[in-house]
C-alpha cells in the first residue's frame, strides 16, 4: 500500500513539474512574441519554432489564406524548406479549420477522411494539430504542428497551441495596425 501510495505521489509530483515548466514557457513565449512585434514575419517564425517545441512535434507551420489558397508563411522541422509552398484551401485540412474556425486535431492521417491524400503524402505525417489565427474576428490563417507518430498530441498540447495562437494573433494584429499607421505617417510627410 505504501509503494502505491509513493508512486501517486511521484506520479502527481512529476505532473505537477511539467505543468509549472510548461506554463513558464508559454510566458516566456508570450515575451519573447510581444518583443518580436512588430515584424510579422519574426513572430510567425517564432510561433512555429515554439510550437513545435513544447508540443514535441516534428514540425509546425504558420499558413495564411491568400484568396483561394493557403500558403506557408513559416516553417520548422521536416518542412522548414517548403516556405511559400502553396494548397487548395479546399482541400487541405487546415482550410477546413479556418473554414470551420475551430480547432482540429487527427490521430491518425491514415485513416481519417478529412485529409486529403495529396496532403498526407506531400506532409508525411500521422498525427496534426490544427489551430485557427484570427485578424479581428475571422479566421486569417492556422498554426499547425504535426508528428509521424499517431495519436502523439494531448489536451494539453491543444492549449499550449490555442494560447501560442492567440499571442501570435495579438502580435499580427498589432503589427498591421502599425503598418497602417506607418503608412499614413509615410503618406502625410509626402503632402
Amino acid at each position: 500500500e505504501r509503494v502505491r501510495d509513493s508512486l501517486r505521489i511521484h506520479k502527481a509530483e512529476r505532473s505537477l513539474r511539467q505543468h509549472v515548466e510548461r506554463l513558464s514557457s508559454i510566458t516566456a513565449i508570450q515575451q519573447e512574441i510581444a518583443a518580436a512585434a512588430p515584424d510579422q514575419d519574426s513572430i510567425m517564425k517564432l510561433a512555429a519554432g515554439r510550437a513545435r517545441q513544447l508540443t514535441g512535434a516534428d514540425g509546425a507551420v504558420i499558413e495564411l489564406v491568400e484568396g483561394d489558397e493557403i500558403v506557408f508563411r513559416a516553417a520548422t522541422g521536416s518542412v522548414a524548406a517548403q516556405v511559400g509552398k502553396r494548397f487548395d484551401v479546399q482541400k487541405n485540412f487546415s482550410g477546413l479549420a479556418i473554414r470551420t474556425d475551430e480547432i482540429l486535431r487527427c490521430d491518425d492521417a491514415e485513416t481519417d477522411s478529412r485529409i486529403h491524400s495529396e496532403e498526407r503524402q506531400a506532409a508525411a505525417f500521422r498525427s496534426t494539430v490544427v489551430v485557427p489565427l484570427r485578424h479581428q474576428y475571422n479566421s486569417i490563417g492556422a498554426l499547425r504542428v504535426w508528428s509521424s507518430k499517431a495519436g502523439a498530441f494531448d489536451d494539453a498540447d491543444i492549449q499550449t497551441l490555442q494560447l501560442v495562437a492567440h499571442f501570435m494573433s495579438a502580435a499580427i494584429n498589432q503589427a498591421v495596425a502599425f503598418g497602417a499607421k506607418q503608412a499614413l505617417l509615410a503618406e502625410h510627410t509626402r503632402t
